[in-house]
């Protein structure tokens, strides 16, 4: 007995620790008493549709020992997702695999980028039989943990340009040190075929602790917003004029690129600003709609 017990302490400290090593895992559940295979103690997880990474869903064979391999089956099922369209589950693996010395095994799965705004989608992994007869879920009438629900949160809100032409904005740019960061300044605009930036690097131009240069002239920036991705092009042009000590200073000029995030209301911007021919900085400036 002596013998059983320190082998289950040794591995519910190694299933800890891997467990651990990854946020998508889930807790483990080790009980004396009957064998089952179960997920862990969350059994439910979301994975954003734009996410690179895969999400992981591992299940556990609560046995002392394992002394020959057995696979039990799982069970996938959606009303809304589809395979192949919203998810792939990397290998088309649709069983885990237990032996000696292997009591966890997990199943991933990867989301679908896609642009069309839809609605959240569910997907649900249930364990269904061991191949050796082992009893499947938590030991108890309601037989918990045998079914894991993956949620896929869709990152496409839909949007217009008029309504970036017309919001308010508030952020910072990604200056440091002495320079920043400093608040931006960006103001946006469109006239039905023109959508404009007005301040971009004004922050950083203006700080009266580093650069400080009032602007005297100020252009509207034109730049091109793809409505469906968001992605956002600013062209190499005129920006602004400014004095330093009094003195009139050379032109400003921009150009850059980014992506205004529909989801999450915010835009990033990465841009060069140009002076005497030459990029005399590049920043990134991270506003959100107020």
């Amino acid at each position: 007995m002596k013998k059983i017990i320190n082998k289950v302490s040794i591995l519910l400290l190694s299933m800890m620790i891997l467990s651990s090593c990854n946020e998508n895992d889930n807790d483990v559940n080790i009980y004396d008493g009957d064998d089952f295979i179960s997920f862990g103690a969350s059994t439910s997880g979301s994975l954003l549709e734009n996410d690179t990474n895969s999400f992981k869903i591992t299940a556990y064979a609560s046995m002392p020992e394992i002394t020959e391999a057995f696979t039990v089956s799982v069970a996938l099922e959606s009303t809304d997702a589809i395979s192949g369209v919203d998810y792939v589950v990397v290998d088309g693996k649709d069983s885990f695999s237990f032996g000696p010395n292997q009591h966890e095994d997990t199943i991933e799965i990867t989301a679908v980028d896609n642009l069309n705004p839809e609605t959240d989608k569910t997907i649900t992994l249930s364990l269904t039989s061991a191949s050796n007869s082992t009893n499947i879920g938590l030991p108890g009438p309601d037989v918990l943990a045998k079914v894991f629900t993956l949620t896929l949160v869709e990152d496409d809100c839909p949007f217009t340009i008029q309504e970036l032409g017309d919001a308010l904005w508030s952020g910072t740019d990604s200056s440091s040190g002495s320079e920043g960061p400093n608040a931006s300044q960006i103001t946006t605009s469109y006239d039905g075929t023109d959508f404009t930036f007005e301040g971009i690097g004004y922050g950083w131009i203006t700080n009266t602790d580093y650069w400080n240069e009032p602007v005297i002239d100020s252009q509207k920036v034109i730049a091109s917003v793809d409505a469906l991705t968001g992605d956002i092009t600013i062209d190499l042009q005129y920006m602004c004029r400014t004095t330093y000590l009094g003195v009139v200073q050379d032109d400003y000029y921009v150009q850059g690129s980014g992506k205004y995030i529909s989801c999450s209301e915010t835009m990033e911007i990465n841009y060069d600003i140009i002076q005497g021919g030459g990029i005399l900085r590049s920043f990134t400036e991270t506003i959100s709609i107020q």
